[in-house]
């Protein structure tokens, strides 16, 4: 999966904030989040939802996601 590769990417190189960016109509874009938010869980992090909104834009965008550490 994508978003499982990527999340790997970045853990194994000591990122420790993460965001995920995606189309909420399109399913390989929930499912890339999906795989994303369980490889950062896995490694004990948890996801925070912040809303993000670009005035003009054609599509409303979804929220995007940022990881901080579990207590």
């Amino acid at each position: 999966q994508v978003g499982q590769l990527a999340a790997t990417y970045l853990l194994d190189r000591g990122f420790r904030h993460f965001g995920f960016f995606g189309d909420s109509q399109r399913d390989f874009s929930l499912q890339r989040e999906a795989s994303f938010r369980a490889a950062i869980e896995a490694a004990r992090w948890s996801i925070a939802l912040s809303s993000v909104m670009f005035r003009g834009a054609s599509v409303a965008l979804p929220p995007a996601r940022w990881a901080c550490r579990s207590s």
